[in-house]
């Protein structure tokens, strides 16, 4: 075969033969057929292991008949080493069915001593079929290596483990060693990973050959996978280019992820921490300010000036404002508590019950003022041990809900128990919850209706549904939207010990 520039083809031949002369004339057609072969003889089986260990072969071509080593033989160990090498039988002796056998195990093509003239279109067959099968396992190879790299950068958002997982994944696969170096604030890389094949395996640098890949994610890059090798039988052609560069790419954005996260992570410290610092800040004062208000309105009553009446009514407006803005701070300071985890229990003995009838009086009077009724439809002796003051906020967190979408109409509370749990049933007939936001309701700032309607802070349910779970419990709603919500709390009499 004469490539192009009219030179011939080099190839790698290993013979399996043990008659010099049978040697000779098989090259002799091979460089009449345009081949240009370099060569090995082995006649063992050992020396054919060797040989197929230490290069990769084009080519096999072996003697059907020899007296250390069978045809069959050879083709079972030469398989088992390299099972994409062209194998080739030459036979004076072959018979068919023999020729046959020797296919279904693998031999690729037999060409008998009396017609060697066949052997170079034979071969050039071979050599074509056997790139086609390379070819092919490679890419199945490389699908396998890539989703076995993704889901490798999927398992964690700790980037420089995930990262020395992917270099170690890489090596052999994409040459002897593999470094990653991540780019720091200042410009400079900083090695974060680094996987070779061997302990004594030369440096990036002394590989004879590497690539290095830019790790890019939104137009930005991130860093740079350099892969070395001096495998002589491993090339960085444009398959191999293109695998690096998939895997790059796919590097590159679980970096970029995982840095994405780290930076909301810490954005949401530092909102909770100021939400701490400011509920702290206005607590103070607003305390301050509530006990002023009720100091001034003790002095009016005392007074019993004309127009003490108006005055103590605009104090009480000013007095509800401020417990409006108490409760909204109190509620910063829950979601503070919850996130840093200093949200504590102290246990008590109590009635479920009696603390649902005082709350439900405290609450009447806002209800009236929507043109709703409050009314407790059943109540239930229960008697376990639980956080007052967290279940009454429980309590007033339903029940304010209620009132604020009820539209107006009746809101039933109901405490019931059955065996060793306590329930707590809040019903409205008001907006109603559409199925989609039933979940969501209970996250952080969540809302399923307008801001600009309602107001809040969505922070109700979000510290509801935490203190239930403090106590072991659960809370559940269901809705029809246009016929109101039922929030269900479900609570154990004892949730163990104080925490």
């Amino acid at each position: 075969m004469i490539v192009a520039g009219g030179t011939k083809r080099k190839i790698r031949v290993l013979f399996v033969e043990d008659t010099d002369d049978d040697v000779q004339l098989e090259l002799a057609v091979l460089r009449r057929g345009g081949f240009d072969p370099a060569h090995a003889v082995v006649d063992t089986e050992d020396e054919l292991r060797a040989k197929m260990a230490q290069q990769r072969w084009d080519l096999v071509i072996c003697d059907y008949r020899m007296p250390t080593l069978s045809g069959v033989d050879a083709l079972r160990v030469a398989k088992a080493i390299d099972e994409d090498v062209p194998f080739i039988l030459v036979s004076g002796t072959i018979g068919e069915a023999a020729a046959v056998d020797a296919m279904r195990a693998g031999a690729h093509d037999y060409v008998l001593k009396d017609n060697l003239a066949r052997l170079a279109a034979a071969v050039e067959r071979e050599l074509r079929d056997a790139q086609v099968r390379r070819d092919k396992r490679k890419v199945e190879r490389a699908q396998r290596f890539l989703a076995e790299a993704s889901a490798t950068l999927a398992e964690s958002l700790d980037y420089e483990t995930t990262l020395a997982r992917v270099a170690k994944l890489a090596v052999p696969e994409l040459g002897d060693i593999c470094t990653v170096e991540l780019a720091s604030e200042d410009g400079t890389l900083e090695r974060v990973a680094v996987q070779q094949i061997a302990p004594d395996t030369a440096p990036l640098a002394q590989q004879h050959r590497h690539i290095v890949v830019p790790l890019t994610a939104r137009g930005r890059v991130l860093g740079t996978i350099s892969f070395g090798t001096s495998c002589a039988d491993l090339s960085y052609g444009p398959p191999e280019r293109e695998l690096a560069a998939d895997l790059a790419s796919r590097a590159a954005l679980a970096v970029d992820n995982a840095k994405l996260y780290q930076e909301a992570q810490q954005a949401v410290r530092m909102r909770d921490e100021f939400l701490s610092i400011a509920s702290h800040e206005l607590k103070t004062p607003l305390t301050a300010m509530q006990l002023q208000l009720q100091n001034l309105r003790d002095m009016v009553d005392r007074s019993g000036e004309c127009g003490g009446g108006r005055l103590t009514a605009r104090l009480a407006r000013t007095a509800q404002t401020t417990e409006r803005l108490s409760f909204l701070v109190e509620s910063l300071l829950d979601v503070s508590r919850i996130a840093t985890g200093r949200m504590q229990l102290n246990l008590e003995c109590f009635d479920l019950a009696e603390a649902a009838q005082s709350i439900a009086d405290r609450l009447k009077e806002q209800a009236q003022r929507t043109g709703s009724t409050l009314a407790l439809s059943r109540v239930d002796s229960a008697v376990g041990r639980w956080d007052r003051l967290r279940i009454e906020q429980v309590l007033v967190n339903l029940l304010s809900n209620a009132i604020k979408y009820g539209g107006g109409k009746p809101i039933e509370l109901n405490v019931s128990r059955e065996s060793a749990r306590a329930q707590i049933q809040v019903v409205d007939h008001g907006i109603g919850i559409s199925g989609g936001d039933l979940q969501r309701i209970f996250g952080r700032f969540e809302r399923a209706v307008p801001i600009r309607h309602y107001g809040g802070l969505g922070l109700g349910l979000y510290i509801t549904q935490q203190i239930v779970a403090a106590h072991d419990g659960m809370v559940a709603v269901t809705s029809t939207p246009g016929a109101g919500a039922t929030f269900t709390v479900s609570l154990p009499i004892d949730p163990g010990p104080s925490r």
